[in-house]
């Protein structure tokens, strides 16, 4: 989500695109093995984003609108192949291995540390810093030869990736591939990234700041629970701090074009 809020876009399907591909990897396990699965959820969670970038990039929809529609359409095909109902697994290899401790670690620590270490890496690339041009200023990245779309493109396909990797570590811990997985991920992914400093407009931010961000959400929401805050009364608190968020962002960001201006009227008076 923060690779795509550089570039100035969103995407709310990521529930419906983890949904997808929780269902279709346990099926894919059930029915040819753990080492099909992976694979197959990988590349519906990317064909999901090229679904995604075509809507938005061909037929110029905006990405907002756009991924909220298919967000419900990708989670409804996931209900219709669960047929309303968890799809259990019969081999627990993938539950076995994700709660493998290395060092006394679990391992899907390492594989989160991972995906936050590639995102980090390209987010410091061509393509990656191409992203921050993109979402400061369009055109103008367009004029200085950064190729807008394909780069625009990139973010979705990383997206509908990880959200393979993720209905797959739920299918793990569930030993189930559920139809309802994620569905309040998109709005929680977001305000983790804003939270940590990524600007809500694009052009503004680090993955170690959405990192950062995203851990700083997960401590609230283990507080509520420790605290024994009604489930309800979490997503009001956690609506309110995206909006509190964002509102700070904005204000911010308005602030700094009121000192830039002014600090430009007056370079421009003469002495």
């Amino acid at each position: 989500m923060a690779l795509l809020l550089f570039s100035g876009r969103f995407d709310l399907s990521v529930g419906g695109i983890s949904a997808l591909c929780a269902v279709a990897g346990a099926r894919a396990i059930n029915a040819f093995g753990l080492e099909v699965a992976i694979p197959l959820a990988l590349l519906i969670g990317i064909a999901c984003g090229a679904v995604n970038s075509f809507v938005i990039f061909r037929l110029k929809v905006n990405s907002f609108v756009a991924t909220l529609g298919s967000g419900y359409a990708f989670a409804g095909i996931a209900a219709v192949l669960s047929g309303q109902s968890p799809v259990s697994i019969q081999d627990l290899a993938l539950s076995d291995y994700l709660n493998l401790a290395l060092a006394g670690v679990p391992a899907v620590i390492y594989l989160y540390a991972a995906i936050v270490a590639a995102a980090f890496w390209f987010s410091h690339t061509v393509a990656g810093r191409s992203l921050f041009a993109v979402g400061a200023n369009e055109e103008a990245a367009r004029y200085a030869g950064v190729p807008v779309t394909l780069v625009s493109v990139l973010p979705f396909l990383i997206t509908g990736a990880c959200c393979g990797v993720a209905g797959l570590v739920t299918v793990g811990y569930n030993a189930a591939g559920l139809a309802t997985t994620g569905s309040d991920w998109p709005l929680t992914a977001i305000a983790g990234a804003v939270i940590g400093g990524v600007s809500i407009t694009g052009g503004e931010g680090s993955i170690i700041a959405a990192f950062v961000g995203m851990f700083l959400i997960g401590v609230v929401q283990n507080a509520l629970v420790f605290i024994n805050v009604d489930t309800n009364y979490q997503t009001i608190i956690l609506g309110f701090v995206i909006v509190l968020a964002v509102t700070t962002d904005i204000a911010a960001r308005r602030r700094l074009l009121r000192l830039t201006g002014q600090a430009s009227a007056e370079a421009a008076q003469p002495p």
